[in-house]
């Protein structure tokens, strides 16, 4: 039983430390054994309120310092939730996001945000090796695991050299299968990362705060074989730097 269905819990108001950490303290507790998991919704501000006998702005200070942590994530008009552990990914070798995820034990998720035909910009020119302002498919993806959202994926798939791509079903999990649908195989891919802040559009995408810290991830990827293998796409990914990272086992 979650000590959220017992009475209300009286809060130690002489030892010093603020009511706000001691409730913050709780809730960790109750996260820490299971009650609550990855996805779960936090009580609400009332039901809080009334259970630690507290103020609503002491509340709302324990679940920012959860937030601060990255144990919790706000979900505009719908309410608080419990993180995802976080992912650390190897990157050893070239797999979709989907089965890194899957590998991992997590449940992944997407929502297609965009699909649309732009001229290209001078970057995804290059990394395409197409002429600059050429039309090429613009897909934006909003990738989750466990239904939490950790990841906003911007790709551009190159329709000049592979025009069936734009009759495809980019609402599909991974990416990387829904290109190979078409008998075509990724054969490689070059990948950088780097460390961003987020846009006040993007971290609306992601329910996150503007300025957040994220990790960039700049990836193109080709396809055909070793000796004619041509840029497919290119997707330019930016990641909830609280739930991702990259991990290297590193031996001399």
């Amino acid at each position: 039983m979650s000590q959220f269905d017992q009475p209300r819990v009286r809060l130690d108001k002489a030892n010093g430390v603020p009511l706000y950490l001691q409730i913050r303290d709780l809730l960790k507790a109750d996260i820490a054994d299971g009650t609550y998991g990855p996805g779960d919704m936090l009580p609400s501000e009332g039901y809080l309120m009334a259970h630690f006998g507290v103020s609503r702005t002491t509340v709302r200070l324990a679940v920012e310092a959860l937030s601060v942590e990255g144990m919790v994530h706000k979900e505009q008009g719908r309410g608080t939730f419990i993180a995802a552990k976080p992912i650390f990914v190897t990157p050893s070798k070239l797999q979709s996001f989907t089965n890194e995820l899957r590998d991992l034990g997590y449940s992944p998720g997407t929502k297609l945000l965009g699909v649309s035909t732009r001229e290209c910009s001078p970057w995804v020119a290059q990394e395409l090796e197409v002429e600059p302002q050429s039309p090429v498919l613009e897909v934006i993806r909003l990738r989750t695991a466990s239904r939490h959202p950790v990841g906003l994926c911007v790709s551009h798939l190159n329709t000049q050299q592979f025009p069936e791509l734009g009759n495809l079903d980019w609402s599909a999990l991974s990416l990387y299968e829904t290109i190979e649908t078409l008998g075509v195989t990724i054969i490689g891919a070059w990948q950088y990362v780097s460390a961003d802040v987020l846009s006040s559009l993007d971290a609306e995408r992601l329910s996150l705060q503007q300025g957040s810290p994220v990790l960039r991830v700049r990836r193109t990827a080709f396809a055909g074989a070793a000796e004619r293998r041509l840029p497919i796409e290119t997707v330019d990914a930016l990641f909830d730097a609280k739930a991702y990272s990259y991990y290297n086992d590193l031996v001399p």
